[in-house]
């Protein structure tokens, strides 16, 4: 008995997390998509740090919901010094996100035609094009 619901628990465990990790890009996307409407009470946001994740809490048109992305504190100290840009119609926007937060999304996904990542330490650069995700920047790093 107990043997069935422990398996049936790690199942569950185990087919969230490669849900969470199959779909990481579609919920940036959704939250990039929230907070751009301006409707994302910016006020009721909290953010909790896991062992491997971010969990980002907030509120929009009234109601509670969060979204958990992977954090690496292994990649924090090193990813300190990219900057990330969106280049769109030869305009460029800072994107930085956290240290340590792998870049999921690609740059059409933002609307944009590349993500160029600058290490600000040693100037060397990458250009990321349609259907490429940067991830950790490990190229860089």
């Amino acid at each position: 008995m107990y043997y069935f619901v422990g398996a049936t628990l790690l199942t569950i465990l185990l087919s969230s997390s490669y849900l969470l990790y199959r779909y990481a890009s579609t919920i940036k996307l959704i939250y990039c998509v929230l907070q751009s409407l301006n409707n994302v009470d910016s006020s009721n946001q909290n953010i909790t740090v896991n062992s491997n994740s971010l969990t980002i809490s907030y509120s929009y048109i009234g109601n509670a919901y969060q979204v958990t992305i992977p954090y690496n504190k292994r990649y924090s100290v090193k990813m300190t010094p990219l900057i990330a840009e969106l280049l769109t119609e030869g305009k460029t926007r800072n994107i930085t996100q956290q240290a340590g937060v792998p870049y999921l999304i690609s740059p059409e996904e933002m609307g944009g035609q590349a993500i160029i990542i600058t290490n600000s330490e040693t100037g060397d650069v990458l250009v990321y094009k349609e259907g490429m995700k940067p991830g950790y920047c490990n190229e860089l790093l």
